[in-house]
């Protein structure tokens, strides 16, 4: 008899937790949240037409305190931070974050971030209202009726329009791990494993130095960085009289064709001080001197001549999608003279797949638009010698000119 009393003891269920109260510990956790820094590694997935859900991570890290509010999300493809005044975003995972999003936001995060992209549940951000319900920017008014308590955790019971809402939390560290929500097409499941915060002075995203766009869209992934080898892309360029060519074109034009084999690229951005562009002036006149000099020194048969042929063009590019004729005016006023300028509106196709940032930085392309070199250039010594190394360095012994060298101006 005692053994039998003995397995039915193993075997009985374990009392369970009454339900509790979940105002206090709504209450704590929202008090914490006006405070402190914290960082969540966030996985939500949500309900998809197949079997398997469509799954979202990324990390959401947030310092409150007296001096202000600073909000980062790093999501796959794009990165937001939010000081109380800007939101600015830029690529994730990538060297070369020569563009960045920025727009005046208001002081909530949830509120900035809705004007651009869709809002997921953020229990970080929740706030109470007047009857002890939780405010959060995806779910809205969640009103929790109960709270299961297991020790430290506390499962909060509660419902919104949709249906019922279920969240796990952490009261030792006033930290959601889970939430389980009804939504218009099933269900949503999130989940907020806490990881290294990092200083959050080190989340910031700066403008300065980068390419300020107003459109998210014009955050899109460029393509690999323009190196030796490859292919430029046919540009669309325009020029001062505010007519469209492509950069095939302009190598077809027989003045340009019969100066030499490079097109001399020197890219700089549109809104550059006046010295960057009296740099850019400076090194493709010294090009093409000490060039001529050259090519004047080797006798007439000497195939050396051909690769030091060439035609410089300066091509500013700017972020504007539709730039007018005043602002090409402005550009080309302020451009050195004696040297042809062209307007790029393309900078995901140029100055953004460039691995180095520099004011001005010089490209070479062959007939067949294969990239020669990349120049970047500092000053106007270093940069005349480098593109005159890069062009000596593809003497081709062997190789038949295509047109008499004449000219590069």
């Amino acid at each position: 008899m005692l053994v039998a009393i003995a397995i039915l003891s193993t075997v009985q269920p374990q009392p369970v937790e009454p339900a509790s109260d979940p105002a206090p510990i709504l209450a704590q956790l929202c008090e914490s949240n006006e405070s402190g820094v914290s960082a969540d590694l966030v996985r939500i997935a949500t309900p998809n037409t197949n079997a398997e859900p469509s799954v979202i991570t990324m990390t959401f890290r947030r310092s409150a305190g007296a001096e202000g509010t600073l909000t980062r999300v790093e999501l796959p493809e794009v990165t937001f931070f939010h000081d109380g005044a800007f939101l600015r975003a830029e690529r994730t995972g990538e060297g070369n974050h020569a563009v960045v999003y920025e727009t005046a936001a208001p002081p909530n995060f949830a509120e900035a971030i809705s004007h651009i992209a869709p809002v997921w549940p953020m229990p970080r951000l929740w706030t109470l209202d007047e009857f002890g319900s939780a405010k959060d920017p995806a779910l809205g008014t969640i009103a929790f009726s109960h709270a299961i308590l297991d020790g430290s955790m506390a499962t909060l019971i509660g419902e919104i329009p949709a249906g019922e809402v279920t969240v796990l939390i952490d009261t030792e560290t006033d930290s959601v791990l889970s939430l389980e929500a009804q939504v218009r097409d099933g269900s949503i499941l999130c989940t907020y494993t806490p990881i290294e915060t990092g200083e959050p002075d080190a989340w910031r995203i700066e403008p300065d130095g980068r390419w300020v766009v107003r459109r998210l869209a014009q955050l899109s992934l460029a393509g690999p960085p323009i190196e030796t080898g490859v292919t430029l892309p046919d540009l669309g360029l325009i020029t001062p009289d505010y007519s469209g060519i492509s950069l095939s074109e302009i190598q077809s034009l027989d003045q340009i064709r019969r100066s030499g084999p490079w097109v001399v690229l020197l890219m700089l951005k549109a809104d550059s001080t006046p010295d960057v562009y009296d740099l850019s002036g400076e090194v493709a006149r010294g090009v093409w001197s000490r060039a001529a000099n050259e090519i004047a020194a080797l006798g007439a048969d000497d195939v050396s001549r051909y690769w030091l042929g060439h035609r410089s063009l300066i091509v500013a590019v700017t972020t504007d999608l539709d730039i007018l004729p005043d602002r090409v005016k402005q550009i080309a006023a302020i451009a050195p003279p004696g040297i042809p300028t062209l307007i790029s509106t393309e900078p995901e196709l140029t100055l953004d797949r460039l691995d180095r940032e520099l004011p001005l930085t010089a490209i070479l392309v062959d007939p067949e638009r294969t990239v020669g070199a990349v120049v970047p250039i500092e000053n106007a010594e270093t940069g005349i010698s480098a593109i005159l190394d890069a062009m000596r360095s593809y003497t081709r012994p062997s190789a038949e000119p295509e047109a008499p060298v004449l000219s590069s101006e």
